[in-house]
């Protein structure tokens, strides 16, 4: 973790992060908790003193619609448990093991993303990846300019796409024409899409991948 990161920097990165498990962009957040998009953007890089208790709340409110639970405490100070999902949401099997497991995982999460900058990290939400992603695991990396994508060809990616309000996770293939992509999931019955590159509004190759759960 870096110690360097003032308070305010500090929670600015907690709200980051849980806005990251959620998989909501500031514009979602804003639509869903009418938390206005600059204020959350404030909080997050710590503007005017940054995230204030009375913000805390509100961010601890959407915690629980998204099925997040978490505390007031650990999102002004990082003192006590760190974010995991509600048990209602998992598995029936195995629960205890999945929710031990699982913040195991959001704690690497939280530092990965401490440590370095420009990430992108999610849950995945779909079923397109499989075998090798399953719905449910966690991805991140680290933001790879756009001018340089091809780079990323033929390997799954993190992706955020102007249209888009969220993240997704495909391979990146090339198209013969130039500046031309499309995008495609391991699963069969995954739909080729395709995208120009001035619809790839950010991307990122996967540099961690966790399951917080496998059948045993």
């Amino acid at each position: 973790m870096d110690m360097t990161l003032s308070d305010s920097q500090a929670r600015g990165q907690r709200v980051k992060i849980l806005r990251a498990l959620a998989n909501l962009d500031r514009k979602n957040v804003e639509e869903r908790y009418h938390i206005n998009f600059n204020t959350l953007k404030g909080w997050e890089l710590a503007r005017h003193g940054g995230l204030t208790e009375n913000g805390a709340k509100k961010i601890l409110m959407m915690c629980e619609c998204e099925g997040i639970q978490c505390t007031l405490n650990w999102i002004l100070h990082g003192i006590g448990m760190g974010p995991f999902f509600e048990k209602n949401l998992k598995p029936a099997s195995s629960t205890e093991h999945y929710d031990a497991t699982e913040r195991k995982i959001l704690r690497e999460l939280m530092f990965f993303q401490e440590n370095n900058t420009n990430t992108l990290s999610m849950k995945i939400t779909d079923h397109e990846m499989e075998p090798h992603y399953q719905k449910n695991d966690y991805v991140a990396g680290i933001q790879y300019p756009n001018h340089g994508i091809d780079k990323l060809l033929n390997s799954p990616c993190i992706i955020k796409l102007n249209s888009k309000k969220t993240l997704m996770l495909r391979i990146l293939k090339k198209e013969k024409q130039e500046n031309d992509y499309h995008l495609l999931g391991y699963a069969p019955h995954c739909k080729k899409q395709h995208i120009h590159f001035s619809k790839i509004e950010c991307i990122s190759g996967v540099i961690w991948h966790r399951k917080p759960f496998e059948e045993r």
